[in-house]
């Protein structure tokens, strides 16, 4: 998803790879939480970054997208059954990734 993903910036809009350059865990939230309307919440350009020699993105409306999260995960805490309703897969990832890192 992050591969091709919409952003706003000096060019105007267009979708580019976002890897490494605005990956915050909002991200990660599922599609249900980062999409409106049928479309991915922007990524806003802002502060270039000298060393990497690249702007940094930031997901617009963040506060809105966290609060979108927490009426999520209050719904299923209420009604575990709408758990499957929901897209879990970047919490999952994220999660995989924090319980395996330190494997020997």
């Amino acid at each position: 998803m992050a591969e091709n993903y919409p952003t706003i910036g000096p060019t105007g809009e267009q979708s580019v790879n976002i890897n490494n350059l605005a990956g915050s865990i909002e991200l990660y939230l599922g599609d249900d939480v980062l999409k409106e309307n049928g479309d991915y919440t922007l990524v806003e350009w802002r502060g270039f970054d000298r060393s990497l020699g690249k702007y940094q993105g930031e997901l617009l409306n963040k506060e809105g997208i966290q609060e979108k999260f927490y009426r999520k995960i209050a719904e299923c805490e209420q009604n575990r059954s709408k758990t499957s309703q929901y897209d879990w897969s970047g919490m999952q990832l994220i999660l995989v990734f924090l319980f395996t890192a330190f494997e020997p």
